[in-house]
């Protein structure tokens, strides 16, 4: 029960700080966030598109040693961007921008990493995304 609390209260947490960075506009109802999560229920990172403008945020939510990689996938799983952030709670969260067009589907996917040049992703969640 623990972990589920601990786990509830870090993902509200850090998708409100990801969310303060590009609150300028109001919440669209394509936005959505993708959450990576440890075996032991830990959020570890999350990302974050807003619609209003098809901004994306890449936010390391845990100074563990381990960054955070952010992918966006088109429907036939080519990766269209992908932006690391090894910053952990106290460092910004990475952006990139990506024009999504209306009825095309997209896929979010947030990883942990052992460094930019990590390509072998673990903890991984998946969102899709439609606009």
């Amino acid at each position: 029960m623990r972990t589920k609390t601990v786990v509830r209260a870090s993902i509200a947490a850090t998708a409100a700080a990801v969310a303060a960075i590009g609150a300028a506009a109001p919440a669209q109802a394509a936005d959505a966030n993708a959450y990576s999560i440890d075996g032991d229920g830990y959020l570890l990172g999350v990302m974050v598109h807003h619609d209003d403008g098809d901004k994306f945020y890449v936010g390391d939510s845990r100074a563990d040693g381990h960054g955070v990689r952010g992918y966006l996938f088109d429907s036939n799983g080519n990766v269209l961007k992908t932006i690391y952030n090894g910053n952990g709670t106290a460092g910004p969260s990475a952006t990139f921008s990506y024009d999504v067009l209306a009825g095309r589907d997209y896929t979010m996917k947030i990883c942990t990493v052992d460094g930019s040049n990590d390509w072998s992703p673990t903890n991984c969640g998946y969102r899709a995304i439609t606009e």
